[in-house]
C-alpha cells in the first residue's frame, strides 16, 4: 500500500480499525489522518463511500481534541456536519486536516478540510463534549 511520506500508523478506536489502517502525520500544528480507499471503501456506484469519509473526520477531529485536552479528559461528539464538493475513487489517498475553532471549559468547536490527493473534496465541522473521567476497561482501546 502506498502510504504518503510522513505517515505512520495510527491507533485510534477499535471502529477505527474497521475502516482503516488509518495512518497520522504529526508535523503540522495538528494531526493529520489519513486512508488509502480500497475497495472495502467502495459504495454501491463503486466510489468512495460518503461514510468513510465522516467516520475518518470524526476520528481526525475527536483525536486531535483529545490531543489538547487535558488528561484523562474524553471527547465526546455531540454534533459533526460534512458537505461535499465532490467524491473520491478507490485508490485515492484521503486526508483530514483539522482545526481548533473554539476551546472552552467543556466545550470545544473544531472544524476541517477533506482532501483527496490534495484537492478540497469536503468541509467538516464537529462539536465535542469534554468528559472529565477516566475510562472504563470497556472503553480501554487495544
Amino acid at each position: 500500500m502506498d502510504i504518503p511520506e510522513g505517515f505512520e500508523p495510527y491507533t485510534a478506536s477499535a471502529f477505527a480499525s474497521t475502516f482503516g489502517p488509518v495512518f497520522v502525520a504529526l508535523a503540522g500544528a495538528a494531526p493529520v489522518l489519513g486512508v488509502r480507499a480500497t475497495d472495502q471503501h467502495a459504495n454501491a456506484m463503486g466510489r468512495v463511500h460518503g461514510g468513510l469519509l465522516l467516520a475518518l473526520a470524526d476520528t481526525a477531529l475527536g483525536g486531535f481534541v483529545r490531543s489538547i485536552v487535558a488528561e484523562p479528559a474524553l471527547a465526546v461528539t455531540i454534533d459533526l456536519n460534512a458537505s461535499f464538493m465532490a467524491g473520491a475513487r478507490i485508490g485515492q489517498w484521503i486526508e483530514v486536516h483539522p482545526h481548533l475553532d473554539r476551546k472552552g471549559q467543556s466545550i470545544v468547536f473544531t472544524s476541517g478540510e477533506i482532501r483527496c490527493d490534495g484537492s478540497l473534496i469536503g468541509k467538516v465541522s464537529a462539536t465535542f463534549f469534554i468528559h472529565y473521567r477516566t475510562r472504563t476497561d470497556r472503553e480501554e482501546i487495544a
